[in-house]
């Protein structure tokens, strides 16, 4: 029982140690975003195609869509499998 305990105190202080001392100085700058890049495409307006027949334009219109089940949790799927299962 010393064991144990003992070994369960030893590798509690090995964690909290290493916790602290790899978030003691956080650099700011290494945690930043990188600047972003901005690509720039042209104008699309003088975009061509050989045959624009196989492409008719078609006026966008609203449609009123179904209302979306609730999304469940994936884990809880699991956890009632595995509670059926016993």
């Amino acid at each position: 029982m010393k064991i144990k305990a003992s070994l369960i105190l030893i590798s509690s202080l090995f964690a909290l140690n290493g916790c602290r001392t790899a978030h003691a100085n956080p650099d700011p700058r290494a945690e930043a975003a990188p600047p972003a890049e901005i690509v720039s495409e042209g104008d699309v307006s003088i975009f061509k195609v050989d045959h624009p027949e196989q492409f008719p334009l078609i006026a966008a219109t609203a449609h009123a869509a179904a209302q979306r089940a609730p999304e469940k949790d994936p884990d809880e799927h699991r956890a009632t499998k595995a509670g059926a299962s016993r």
